[in-house]
């Protein structure tokens, strides 16, 4: 399964799980079955953020350029589709939680809750909030690398179709969070359908 980003914009019907999906192809950066249907893996999408749009000859530079060469105000945001059958958020952020000494609880940006554990490249911090959708949780790890410190974020949740999502979002995207979820979200549910895949 390799990135096969393209700007065509033919619809491509396929299903996760049990779950059916409609998704122009410029949306669609890999998935494990080109041909569509059903999928036996992870189905990757990229959009521009903010407006969540996917790949065209006005995106390009955003959606397919390393970080240096962003156009100022676009930041490309990636997510996974997934099958569901996971943890529900406040039990997965049980489980994130009840193995690690007691955390250092601040107030995060954007009405975020804030737990810490560690410093430096063995510090980790989640972040919590209860939307009106559901508790977003950002799990962030940080690293050393070459003497600088740096964090990768992800979150992966439940879909109310009953399909899962996964995400990385960058450290300093914290204070957009919400907005983001709110938006892949928003998206995935213009695309799931109740037909079914032959």
């Amino acid at each position: 399964m390799k990135d096969e980003p393209s700007p065509d914009q033919t619809l491509v019907s396929f299903s996760v799980a049990d779950v059916n999906y409609v998704v122009p192809r410029n949306y669609i950066v890999s998935m494990p079955n080109w041909s569509g249907g059903p999928q036996n893996g992870l189905v990757d999408i990229k959009v521009t953020f903010p407006g969540f749009l996917p790949l065209t000859e006005q995106t390009r530079q955003c959606l397919t350029e390393p970080r240096a060469y962003w156009p100022p105000g676009c930041i490309p945001v990636e997510f996974w589709i997934q099958a569901g059958g996971r943890l529900s958020d406040d039990d997965l952020f049980k489980n994130m939680t009840k193995q690690i000494s007691p955390p250092a609880l601040r107030e995060g940006p954007s009405g975020f809750e804030l737990y810490q554990w560690g410093a430096g490249g063995r510090r980790r911090d989640i972040y919590r909030k209860r939307t009106s959708r559901h508790t977003l949780i950002i799990d962030c790890s940080y690293y050393e690398n070459s003497g600088k410190i740096g964090a990768v974020c992800s979150t992966e949740s439940l879909l109310s179709n009953g399909g899962a999502l996964f995400y990385r979002i960058d450290l300093d995207q914290i204070k957009n969070a919400e907005q983001i979820d709110q938006g892949i979200r928003a998206l995935i549910e213009s695309f799931t359908t109740n037909e079914s895949e032959k």
